[in-house]
């Protein structure tokens, strides 16, 4: 305004406020065009701004699927673990209990060999356990209780059995038929069970158990962590591997262990792993296990 104004002062025949108006409404208008074009522009970058958002959430999300589905399948056995402990005879005598169980799965040789030594595995499959669980129910008056252990395919993992054990001497029948036996250090009385999964049929799962007596004192020894050698305390192991079963079993099935006849030997294996006592009374414990192949990534 002020450089026009000055321009046309010379012309007395145009009024001030005229030339206010008219100066001022083109420039008012041309402002408002403006306002108006810059507005479009705003609204225009939002609506393309939104769907280009969303696609690159769902570009994310496809991603993320895709990234997901490239992982490699990983199948790991999650083990119910159910343990019952009842007055000594009432499972090792009960064939009631055997006989929905098939004992001859792990051959006639180790099944005879596992015997001699106190101990008695059976294999049920899925559609019996409603019945095994009533006779077990009715054998010890309650319902049953479990936990559950998660277990990767070949890697062993011990479940304490009787724990705390004074020093023990053992005698176990060999697969000669000759015997041995041997003092054991105070430890733990574990039963280590590894699970591996078929390959040609990942449904199908090997189940291993190895009664072990893991020492309480512990001793120095040099281990690799790393891909180097370090000291570690670490306790000693000893194995029965006369008394090791290996069975495979579809998954879902179920597995008993418990103890036999021979068991009421007080030297056996299946004496020190499986009979204790409360208050002067013998009870028996029995391990029931149920493998089941999870697929996840």
């Amino acid at each position: 305004m002020r450089r026009i104004m000055p321009e046309l002062s010379h012309q007395p025949d145009i009024p001030a406020r005229l030339f206010d108006r008219r100066c001022c409404l083109p420039i008012l208008a041309a402002c408002c065009i403006a306002v108006v074009l810059a507005g479009g522009g705003c609204i225009r970058d939002g609506s393309t701004a939104s769907p280009s958002s969303e696609g690159g959430m769902a570009a994310d999300s496809t991603e993320a699927a895709a990234e997901k589905a490239k992982r490699p399948v990983v199948f790991i056995i999650q083990v119910r673990i159910a343990t019952i402990e009842v007055p000594v005879g009432t499972v090792s005598g009960s064939e009631e209990l055997w006989s929905y169980l098939d004992e001859s799965r792990m051959g006639i040789a180790r099944t005879a060999g596992l015997g001699r030594n106190g101990l008695r595995v059976g294999v049920g499959k899925q559609g019996s356990w409603a019945d095994v669980a009533g006779i077990l129910t009715r054998l010890t008056g309650r319902s049953l209780q479990s936990n559950t252990a998660t277990m990767f395919d070949g890697t062993p993992t011990s479940l304490v059995v009787r724990q705390d054990m004074p020093e023990q001497t053992i005698f176990l029948t060999n697969n000669d038929r000759t015997l041995s036996g041997s003092d054991f250090p105070p430890g733990n009385n574990v039963m280590t069970l590894t699970c591996t999964i078929n390959a040609d049929n990942p449904s199908e799962v090997m189940v291993t158990g190895l009664p072990q007596i893991v020492s309480r004192d512990q001793h120095a020894e040099i281990v690799r962590e790393n891909n180097r050698p370090v000291w570690r305390m670490v306790a000693t192991t000893y194995s029965f591997n006369s008394a090791m079963f290996r069975v495979m079993i579809p998954s879902e099935d179920f597995i008993v262990i418990g103890p036999g006849s021979e068991s009421r030997r007080p030297h056996s294996v299946g004496n020190h792993f499986l009979i204790h006592q409360k208050k002067g009374v013998d009870f028996e414990t029995v391990l029931i296990l149920f493998p089941e192949v999870v697929a996840t990534r």
